[in-house]
C-alpha cells in the first residue's frame, strides 16, 4: 500500500508476487521498482522506474508482461532448437537425399 512503500527505509523489499519484482530504497529515501529476470540464462536487473511516478499496480503489470514475454520467448527458442535438432537428425541418416 501507498503507506507502506512511503515508511521504508533504505533496503531492497520484494512484492512476493512470483514476478521478481522489487522496491529499492536508497539513502537519500529515493524509491525504485527493479525487476529480477532471467534473459539469456543470466539473472538481470531491469528499472520500472521510481515510484511514485509508478504505482505498485503498475510496476506489478510491467513486472507481469515482462515475464509473459520471457515465457513467450522462451517457449519459442526451444522449439526452433527442437525442430533444428530434428532436422539434423534427418540429414544425418541421410534421408533428405
Amino acid at each position: 500500500t501507498p503507506l507502506r512503500i512511503n515508511s521504508l527505509g533504505p533496503g531492497k523489499y520484494f512484492d512476493g508476487g512470483g514476478h521478481g519484482l522489487y522496491i529499492r530504497v536508497d539513502g537519500n529515501g529515493g524509491k525504485f521498482w527493479i525487476q529480477r529476470i532471467v534473459i539469456d540464462g543470466k539473472r538481470r536487473e531491469m528499472g520500472l522506474g521510481s515510484y511514485p511516478l509508478i504505482s505498485l499496480a503498475e510496476a506489478r503489470e510491467a513486472a507481469r508482461a515482462n515475464k509473459k514475454s520471457q515465457t513467450i520467448a522462451e517457449t519459442r527458442a526451444r522449439r526452433t532448437l527442437a525442430l533444428l535438432q530434428a532436422l539434423m537428425a534427418i540429414a544425418q541418416t541421410g534421408a533428405l537425399k
